[in-house]
């Protein structure tokens, strides 16, 4: 009860009415943000705040409240206004959102021909000029308007196609020309990350050749080492060229070098000098290969001590 300044009493006003809180700043409902924050006000100016995250207890608060380094997944903001006269919000105002900071995972189940090299992803080739891929996408946001693929032909720069929309399984229409290419899949999350996977891979579709044998001449040395050299690279082929003496079907206990990785050498030692006047033949078959196509003539190479003779 108050007093007049002519000695009236008059009732004082009392505020039992609890002031609104709203949430004016937040995350999106799904957020690749890890440490976001969080705008708030209270239609009574002169509110203060308590802040709750994933009901690990209320604490005071300002806006704008930052929370660091969250966890993937869900969570929930909760904010109460408290006004001047003690009132509290009852209800608060809630939120809850899903952090996600990852990208997605592309991972390819089918890609154009095989590796040559198991600790290189660069060397896959194939004789198919009309490729097909398939692949798996994991994200549990991911957009509807992904993927999106692009492709290029690496060795003249061009663009085959670009941020095109594409799914798993796909299948290149056209026929490429033989070169070395790249496909790519990009895919993105509501969260606005993206991912991609990539392959690189060579169209060989011409058979390797047999470009020069070694040794040559009117006469080979009992110590002759055999070099076939071939106008393309050879992949894992040295056990296909093998040296036999006449009349019989047993090769010959041989060392085999193949002078780089991929190279277009093949060299076979005998581990046992050549007989003098005996005749030995060198067989290179079809096993011989540059990774996407096998040779196509199988040669035969006759070894004698008065000289050599090339036979198709």
């Amino acid at each position: 009860m108050l007093l007049s300044a002519g000695g009236v009493a008059f009732a004082q006003d009392t505020d039992t009415t609890p002031p609104e809180t709203s949430i004016i700043g937040k995350p999106a409902v799904i957020s690749s943000n890890l440490s976001p924050s969080f705008h708030f006000t209270s239609s009574d100016a002169n509110s203060t705040f308590q802040c709750e995250l994933d009901g690990n207890g209320i604490r005071p608060c300002t806006s704008p409240k930052m929370y660091t380094f969250l966890s993937e997944g869900q969570h929930t903001f909760l904010v109460y206004a408290t006004d001047a006269a003690g009132n509290i919000d009852p209800s608060g105002e809630e939120y809850t959102w899903t952090v996600d900071s990852f990208g997605p995972k592309v991972t390819f189940t089918q890609r154009p021909g095989r590796q040559l090299n198991p600790d290189d992803d660069y060397t896959w080739i194939t004789d198919d000029r009309s490729p097909t891929w398939a692949w798996t996408a994991q994200d549990p946001h991911l957009t509807s308007d992904t993927p999106r693929c692009y492709f290029y032909d690496w060795d003249t720069g061009r663009e085959i196609f670009w941020n095109v929309p594409c799914s798993s399984l796909y299948a290149f229409e056209g026929e490429l020309p033989d070169g070395y290419y790249k496909f790519e899949v990009n895919v993105q999350d509501e969260a606005g990350n993206s991912g991609s996977g990539t392959t690189f891979f060579y169209v060989d579709t011409v058979a390797p050749q047999v470009h020069s044998t070694n040794p040559t001449g009117k006469r080979v040395s009992r110590f002759a080492d055999v070099v076939g050299t071939f106008d393309d690279e050879v992949y894992d082929s040295k056990q296909f060229v093998n040296i036999y003496k006449k009349g019989s079907s047993t090769p010959l206990a041989v060392y085999r070098y193949a002078h780089s990785y991929g190279g277009k050498e093949i060299e076979l030692d005998p581990k046992r000098a050549l007989k003098l006047g005996t005749h030995y033949t060198v067989k290179v078959t079809t096993g011989v290969n540059d990774g996407a196509n096998d040779l196509e003539t199988p040669l035969q190479l006759v070894l004698q001590n008065e000289g050599l003779t090339l036979l198709a």
